[in-house]
Formats: structure tokens, sequence, C-alpha cells
């Protein structure tokens, strides 16, 4: 008997959240730039379950703070449906 492979074909998915080439940088008391992010990429489809696990200070909060819209990236871009004017429906 012959063996026959199915290939599922090529689907090109939207993410529902994605960062390209984020950076984040604060303004300390001193004047000086802290930089919490640098050139971060991450890519979330409809259905994927995501964690950020790190430690203290490594960026989780301010990671979610800019997915979230209430901070603006230091250089790249933060892209969502709800950016796209879709709106989102909680089930």
């Amino acid at each position: 008997m012959e063996s026959v492979r199915y290939e599922a074909p090529s689907v090109q998915t939207v993410p529902v959240i994605e960062l390209r080439g984020v950076s984040k940088q604060f303004l300390k008391p001193t004047g000086e730039l802290h930089t919490v992010l640098q050139n971060i990429n991450l890519r979330i489809e409809k259905g994927q379950f995501v964690s950020l696990v790190g430690p203290t200070g490594c960026g989780k909060s301010t990671t979610l703070n800019l997915v979230a819209g209430f901070e603006q990236p230091t250089a790249g871009s933060v892209l969502s449906l709800r950016s796209a004017g879709t709106t989102w429906r909680l089930k």
C-alpha cells in the first residue's frame, strides 16, 4: 500500500497582538535614560496562550502597558486588532 502525505495549505494568519522592534526608555530623575526594553519582537495569534515570566524589573509590566496602550514605545510599533479598528469581545 502506498503512503499518501497530506500537507495543509499555507495560511497567513493575522496576529492578535504584535510587537515589532519595540524599545522603551524612561528618563531617570538624574536626567539619564534607562532602557527597559530593547528591540523586542513578539507575535501572538488567535487562540494562543502566552505567559510573560521573568525576574523583577525585566519589563513584563512595561510590555503589558504597551500592549494595553497605556504607554507608547520609544521605538518600534505595537499592533493589535484593537488598533486596526476591531472590537474585542470577551466570552
